[in-house]
């Protein structure tokens, strides 16, 4: 954990270290196919520079299984940034108008 943060205001909060089921939790299930296939229609928002995973394979990936997807990635935006990014509200707010 980069020191800055760890003396940020919300330091004290951060995750320093992970149990097993933390790091679990993060995995997908093995049959995760069969899990997006079940899905109801949605929305996948991810940064185009995302530190944790290679956001162009999100859509041939998911798609081979579902047609039931909306995929917006977001130019120059990481991983953890996309959550307060401009795009990802209007993202929420053209699902939503589209109801």
């Amino acid at each position: 954990m980069p020191q800055v943060v760890l003396n940020g205001p919300l330091g004290d909060t951060a995750t320093t270290a992970y149990s097993y089921r933390l790091n679990t939790g993060f995995a997908p299930r093995g049959k995760y196919l069969k899990d997006v296939a079940a899905l109801p229609r949605f929305t996948l928002i991810a940064g185009a520079a995302d530190e944790a995973f290679d956001a162009a394979q999100y859509e041939p990936t998911l798609s081979a299984v579902t047609d039931k997807g909306r995929y917006v990635i977001v130019d120059g935006i990481g991983h953890l940034d996309i959550v307060n990014a401009p795009e990802t509200r209007e993202a929420i707010e053209s699902l939503i108008n589209d109801l």
